[in-house]
């Protein structure tokens, strides 16, 4: 004979609750790093990848010119640009500077993984350097916050400690699973 009014099941849907509602706090400040995403004029686009994100849908643009690189936004906005001739790099919000300049700059991209349709407002990591006849774009890493369209604040180039960007399950799919886990377990306890 069971007994009735078991305290199995309220124990498991607290923690199926808790499973659920963890999972839909994870929004954070994330990043996607790159290990060698560079625009130069010594090895034009070859190693440089416009998809960013990894949906298989280009991100940016990038081109060489004759005294310099280039990466330019989907609306054809200057992200940054290093420039032979002057010896200058430009970095969008932040003017020349000679020879060589690390920043994050303000870059706005579209990944329905992230934020689902909306744009989503970030930080491009970028350092460019430009010395005799070598011009050079490189994208360290992208910054944004997976909960949220409006960028993160208070970073520089130089934060460290932001966890990797990787696509998770919706809560509702975790909730999902955990309840059809606790289902099994119950089921299994009666047969017992």
């Amino acid at each position: 004979m069971k007994r009735q009014g078991s305290t199995e099941l309220p124990r498991f849907a607290v923690g199926a609750l808790a499973i659920a509602g963890a999972s839909a706090a994870n929004g954070a400040t994330v990043q996607i790093t790159f290990a060698d995403n560079v625009v130069s004029l010594s090895s034009g686009i070859n190693n440089f990848v416009p998809d960013l994100t990894g949906d298989t849908v280009i991100d940016l643009f990038a081109s060489t010119l004759t005294s310099g690189v280039r990466l330019l936004s989907l609306s054809t906005a200057l992200i940054a640009q290093a420039r032979t001739s002057n010896g200058t790099v430009q970095l969008a919000g932040r003017g020349n500077a000679l020879a060589t300049d690390r920043a994050l700059v303000p870059f706005v991209f579209t990944d329905i993984r992230i934020n689902g349709p909306a744009a989503t407002n970030g930080f491009l990591d970028v350092e460019g350097w430009a010395t005799g006849f070598t011009a050079s774009l490189k994208i360290h890493r992208l910054i944004f916050d997976d909960a949220s369209t409006t960028a993160p604040t208070g970073l520089t180039s130089a934060s460290t400690g932001i966890a990797e960007w990787s696509a998770v399950p919706e809560p509702s799919s975790l909730g999902l699973l955990a309840l059809g886990a606790g289902g099994l377990l119950a089921r299994r306890r009666r047969a017992a």
